[in-house]
């Protein structure tokens, strides 16, 4: 028994350091226009913002938006720095971001 609970230990503080690195990984690796929230904290907090609708802060056009954990900036954002979130953000919060940034692009043509 007293092998058995070792091991599941060490996996667990095998785990803890895994995703402690790739936490780090995705922080070092943000696209232009997306920062961290810093209001998000714990674990429980994530998945409560996982699951939350998207936020929009500052102007009244809603430049800057909160989803899961990132301050996302539309106007500065790229379409590839989208495609680098879409593992990150939930399928909807996703979407919705895309198809923002594609609309803002297509009235900036027709002006």
């Amino acid at each position: 028994m007293a092998a058995a609970e070792k091991r599941q230990q060490y996996r667990k503080t095998q785990l803890a350091k895994k995703k402690a690195q790739t936490e780090q990984m995705v922080l070092n690796n943000l696209p232009e226009g997306v920062t961290v929230d810093s209001d998000y904290r714990s674990q429980e907090e994530a998945s409560e913002v996982l699951h939350d609708a998207t936020e929009c802060i500052g102007s009244s056009d809603g430049d800057v938006v909160k989803v899961s954990g990132f301050k996302i900036n539309i106007d500065v954002i790229t379409n590839e720095g989208l495609i680098k979130m879409r593992k990150l953000l939930p399928q909807e919060s996703y979407r919705l971001m895309k198809n923002r940034k594609s609309a803002r692009i297509c009235r900036q043509r027709k002006k």
